[in-house]
């Protein structure tokens, strides 16, 4: 992933873009993964994605403007595979933009991949694990195939898989 080109500080251009952040301090936010906010980093690793949040509005199939009020990115170009402690997950289907879990889309009660709350992320990781696995041997075991595939980074995948 490359920086958004044409910003040089820190702050939201105010631009939609639909190839990259609108904030230079998100994207190294990401990049860096997360170094001074534990919370967001362990957010992101267990699967809760701005492409899961309820309120991600989706450009394209890897950018979208974040749309909750609550959160520090609001009104921000952000990327599918971000996220922030603000938030609310809906799953990876059509979107509700509500905090209210009553008037969340519920697929056709069809459990979405992802963790919907942090009690939940224990008996997914077996789930994600086995996943991970198929697609690791679908693409006859190249960690970086598997992981591009999968829309996360190969230390994630790592982690996914429990290789050191």
């Amino acid at each position: 992933m490359r920086p958004p080109r044409g910003l040089t500080e820190p702050g939201n251009d105010n631009r939609v873009r639909t190839d990259a952040f609108s904030n230079l301090a998100s994207y190294e936010m990401y990049v860096n993964e997360w170094p001074n906010d534990p919370k967001s980093r362990d957010l992101f690793r267990n699967g809760f994605q701005c492409g899961g949040c309820s309120f991600y509005a989706e450009f394209n199939m890897d950018w979208g403007l974040c749309c909750h009020l609550k959160s520090r990115h609001f009104k921000e170009t952000i990327w599918e595979h971000f996220t922030c402690p603000a938030h609310v997950a809906e799953g990876w289907g059509p979107h509700s933009f509500t905090e209210d879990r009553g008037h969340h889309c519920r697929c056709h009660d069809r459990p979405t991949f992802w963790a919907e709350s942090m009690s939940d992320v224990e008996p997914l990781a077996s789930v994600q694990r086995r996943y991970a696995t198929s697609v690791l041997t679908l693409c006859k075991n190249s960690l970086p195939e598997a992981a591009r595939r999968l829309g996360v980074r190969v230390k994630t995948l790592r982690e996914i898989l429990g290789i050191q």
